[in-house]
């Protein structure tokens, strides 16, 4: 575990910005543990507590902005953070109070899940999410991974079905934030292989894996928890996400062997 490793360097922690699942599922659990497995270390700034499970979304309460950047400033003032990722924000006002925090550490590498419902398909945001997410957010981000719903949601388009018009959503989005870097998430695609794609302004690069048919919940947290683990190990972005898509593609391997 990370907590015993002795080779630990300065750097290497995660704020994770996330919500709460009771089941461990997915969430702050699920980042916590991906992160502690991928041997970095892990702080938290909770944005919202979820009654929820592998069904359904039962209630949530959203924490307060302020709250939630008071969390955010008590971790970057003690701990040592080489990234920060944001899962689950909820709302938009917390979206801009988690803004004007960054903007204070530039020098960060922000990754974004663009966490908007349940695989159970309950709702985890407010409308006034989206809109802040594209106006406060996508300019402070490194790395976007959103899933192919997620990404037609802030592009104001349907959910595409394959790769291929995927990417050209994905680059709609570039030409607003030249500076931004999208994952696409191909676990819900309709091609034979699950094929994640980062695209840039300048460059695609496919991160091809075998298509497992196991609906482990969390895997979006999970590769996205892994990729800022890795990023805080001085891993480049591109070894970062392949590493990440090992862990991944292991602990579904693990669920199917269950």
């Amino acid at each position: 575990m990370a907590q015993g490793n002795a080779k630990m360097a300065p750097g290497r922690c995660v704020l994770v910005i996330a919500g709460t699942d009771p089941t461990g599922g997915a969430g702050v659990v699920r980042d916590v543990e991906t992160i502690a497995n991928c041997e970095s270390r892990a702080a938290v700034a909770i944005t919202a507590v979820t009654v929820q499970d592998d069904r359904r979304v039962s209630n949530v309460c959203f924490q307060k902005a302020a709250n939630v950047t008071a969390q955010m400033e008590a971790a970057l003032l003690t701990k040592p953070i080489g990234a920060i990722k944001i899962g689950m924000v909820g709302q938009g006002s917390t979206a801009k109070g988690i803004a004007k925090i960054l903007n204070s550490y530039r020098d960060i590498p922000v990754v974004l899940d663009p966490v908007l419902s349940a695989t159970s398909g309950g709702r985890l945001a407010t409308n006034a999410l989206i809109p802040a997410i594209k106006s406060k957010l996508l300019p402070l981000t490194y790395l976007l991974t959103p899933n192919l719903q997620e990404l037609g949601l802030l592009t104001g388009h349907p959910q595409s079905p394959t790769s291929l018009e995927a990417v050209k959503q994905a680059k709609k989005l570039i030409e607003k934030y030249p500076d931004l870097r999208i994952l696409i998430k191909g676990g819900h695609n309709i091609d034979n292989e699950c094929d994640d794609i980062l695209v840039t302004s300048n460059k695609e690069v496919h991160f091809k894996a075998e298509r497992l048919h196991q609906n482990m919940r969390g895997t979006g947290c999970a590769l996205s928890s892994a990729i800022a683990a890795k990023l805080t190990q001085g891993h480049n972005l591109v070894s970062a996400i392949r590493q990440a898509k090992i862990y991944v593609h292991r602990k579904l391997l693990a669920c199917n062997a269950l």
